[in-house]
C-alpha cells in the first residue's frame, strides 16, 4: 500500500499578518481568520526533524496523525481500523456512544463533580435475583449539603432518606401499626402492634364522606375509649361531642346546644316485676300489673267493676290458686271466687253467676246466663245466651235466649235465637244422623221400581232425609231415578225407579242418608 503523507507548509513569516499557527503541549492552534490547508506529498520533510518554522500534520499508513517538528504520533483516526467498543460503549459506524453491557465492575472518579441528565426520558436499572439494580451508597448520617430529589442511605438511622420540599425526610419501604403499603403509597389500614398515641395538639380529627368507622371490642379490650375528664369540656362544643364524666361517672354528649347525660337512669316504680308505665313523667308500676318470669305470664289481678276505656283486662279472681284467674276483658261485674279459674269472659257481667267453672270462654253482655259451675262451655251471645246451663260441659251455644235439649247436659250444640232450637229459629229444634250402607238393587223391569231400607237411630216419620247415591249405581244408567224417606221409626227406605224401556240391574253399591229431625 503506497504510503501516504498529507502534509501542510505553513511559513509562519509568511502569514504572520493574517493568522498564527502555534504549537503548546503537544496541540497545535491556529490564531486569526487564516485557513490551514493541506497538502499531499512523498517526499515532504521526510527528514528529522523538519526545517524550523515548518507546521506538518501528516496520516501514515499505521492510521496516526502525526504532526510538529519531532514529528510524534498525535492520536489515532477514527475509521474502520476501529472494529468494536465495550463495557458500556457501543460504536456506530465510526462514532463510538454510550450503551452496552459492562463487562467489569466500573467506577467513575466524579472528583467532586455533578454527573447531570437533561432533557426527556428514563434512567432505568434493571435487578436480578442475586444483584440491585442501583446502589445509592451508605453514609453515616445525612449529607451536609442536599438538593430536592437527592436520595442516600443513612447508615445510623438505617432508612432510605431524601430531599422533599427542602427538607430531609426517611422514604418509607415498609408500613406497620394500623398503616399498610399500596404500591408506593402509604395508606391507612392494618394491624396495631403496639399502644399508640396521637397527640392532637388542640387539632381536630375529622371524617367526612359517607362511609362507617366500625370498632370491634374483645373479651379482654373494648371498641372504643372515649376518655375521661374531671367534669365537662370548657371549650367550645359541639352537637355530637361526646365524652365521660369522672366525676359524676356519667357518659356525656352534646346534642341541642346543651350537655347531656346519654345514659339516664332512674328508680323503676312499683315492686319487683312490675311492668312499668309512664307515671306523669317518671317510671310508674303497680303490684296488679306483674310479669311472672317464672311461668312466662303477664299477670292482672284486681277486683275494681267500674273500668272504662277503648279495651281493658281485668281478673276477677285473686290468686293462682291451682291454675290462672278468670279474666274480664272490657267488661266489668260481680268478681267470682278464686275457685273458678282459667275462665275468660269478654263483655260486661260476662261471669257473673260463675262460682267454680273453669276454662269457659263467655262472649256478650250476661252471656253467661245462669253457668254456676260449667266447664269446657262456649257461649257467644248476649242477654242470658242460654237459661238452662248451670253444670253441664262441652257445650256449644250460639244465639240469644236459648235451651239445650238436655239440661244441664254435656255434648251438645245449639245456634238460633229465642228458643229450643239447635238450628234455625222460633222453637224449632233440629239434629241430624249420618248412616251409611251398601244397598244391592234386584234387576228392575221397566216401569217398575224396588225399595232397599237403611236403619238411622232417631229416624222418625217426617223427617227430612237427603240421600247420597252411589257413582256406580248411577253410572251407566241414567234412566234410573233413587228417592229416600222414613217409613218407621229408625228406618229410611231407599226407591229406584226404573223409567226406561228394559229390565236394569245396577251393581252394589255404598249410599249415604242424612237425617234432620
Amino acid at each position: 500500500m503506497k504510503k501516504t503523507i498529507l502534509f501542510l507548509t505553513f511559513i509562519l513569516t509568511t502569514v504572520i499578518t493574517f493568522a498564527q499557527l502555534n504549537y503548546n503541549a503537544n496541540s497545535i492552534y491556529m490564531a486569526g481568520t487564516a485557513t490551514l490547508k493541506l497538502k499531499d506529498t512523498t517526499t515532504f520533510c521526510n527528514s528529522n526533524p523538519c526545517p524550523i518554522g515548518t507546521v506538518i500534520i501528516a496520516l501514515d499508513t499505521s492510521g496516526y496523525v502525526r504532526g510538529n517538528k519531532y514529528w510524534r504520533p498525535l492520536s489515532k483516526k477514527s475509521t474502520g481500523s476501529i472494529t468494536a467498543l465495550n463495557n458500556g460503549l457501543t460504536l456506530t459506524g465510526s462514532t463510538g456512544q454510550l450503551g452496552g453491557t459492562l463487562i467489569k465492575n466500573t467506577t467513575i472518579a466524579q472528583g467532586g463533580f455533578n454527573t447531570t441528565f437533561t432533557g426527556t426520558g428514563t434512567v432505568g436499572f434493571t435487578p436480578s435475583a442475586t444483584l440491585a439494580g442501583i446502589n445509592l451508597g451508605s453514609f453515616a448520617g445525612d449529607p451536609s449539603t442536599t438538593n430536592n430529589g437527592d436520595v442516600w442511605y443513612n447508615s445510623t438511622s438505617a432508612a432510605l432518606r431524601s430531599k422533599v420540599s427542602s427538607i430531609n425526610r426517611s422514604i418509607a419501604t415498609n408500613a406497620t401499626n394500623g398503616l399498610s403499603m399500596s404500591g408506593s403509597s402509604v395508606i391507612l389500614g392494618g394491624t396495631m402492634t403496639t399502644n399508640t398515641s396521637i397527640a392532637q395538639a388542640g387539632f381536630n380529627s375529622s371524617f367526612t364522606g359517607i362511609g362507617t368507622v366500625s370498632f370491634s371490642p374483645t373479651t379482654t379490650s373494648s371498641g372504643l375509649n372515649t376518655g375521661s375528664l374531671a367534669g365537662d369540656p370548657v371549650t367550645t362544643l359541639n352537637n355530637g361531642d361526646i365524652w365521660y364524666n369522672s366525676s359524676t361517672n356519667k357518659f356525656r354528649g352534646r346534642q341541642s346546644g346543651a350537655s347531656v347525660d346519654l345514659i339516664s337512669s332512674t328508680t323503676p316504680g312499683g315492686s319487683a316485676n312490675s311492668v312499668q308505665y309512664n307515671n306523669g313523667g317518671v317510671f310508674g308500676g303497680d303490684a296488679s300489673f306483674v310479669w311472672s318470669p317464672t311461668q312466662k305470664t303477664l299477670v292482672l289481678t284486681g277486683t275494681t267493676t267500674s273500668i272504662t276505656g277503648v279495651m281493658n283486662i281485668r281478673a276477677v279472681s285473686n290468686s293462682l290458686g291451682a291454675g290462672f284467674p278468670s279474666y274480664y276483658i272490657n267488661g266489668s261485674g260481680t268478681a267470682a271466687p278464686t275457685a273458678a279459674i282459667d275462665n275468660i269472659g269478654f263483655g260486661d257481667s260476662a261471669l257473673t253467676a260463675l262460682t267454680t267453672g273453669s276454662a269457659n270462654t263467655i262472649v256478650g253482655i250476661n252471656s253467661g246466663g245462669g253457668i254456676t259451675s260449667g266447664s269446657t262451655n262456649t257461649i257467644l251471645g248476649f242477654a242470658n245466651s242460654i237459661s238452662n246451663l248451670t253444670t253441664g260441659s262441652h257445650n256449644i251455644v250460639i244465639g240469644d235466649n236459648m235451651s239445650l235439649p238436655t239440661p244441664n247436659g254435656s255434648n251438645q250444640m245449639v245456634i238460633g235465637v229465642s228458643g229450643t232450637t239447635m238450628i234455625g229459629f222460633n222453637g224449632s229444634f233440629w239434629t241430624q244422623s249420618n248412616t251409611t250402607a251398601a244397598l244391592d238393587f234386584p234387576s228392575t223391569t221397566a216401569g217398575t221400581s224396588s225399595e232397599l231400607t237403611i236403619t238411622v237411630t232417631g229416624a222418625a216419620a217426617g223427617d227430612i232425609v237427603n240421600l247420597g247415591i252411589a257413582a256406580n249405581a248411577i253410572s251407566g244408567n241414567p234412566t234410573l231415578i233413587f228417592t229416600s224417606y222414613v217409613s218407621a221409626a229408625n228406618t229410611v227406605t231407599v226407591r229406584m225407579s226404573n223409567i226406561s224401556g228394559a229390565a236394569v240391574d245396577p251393581p252394589s253399591g255404598t249410599f249415604k242418608v242424612i237425617v234432620i229431625h
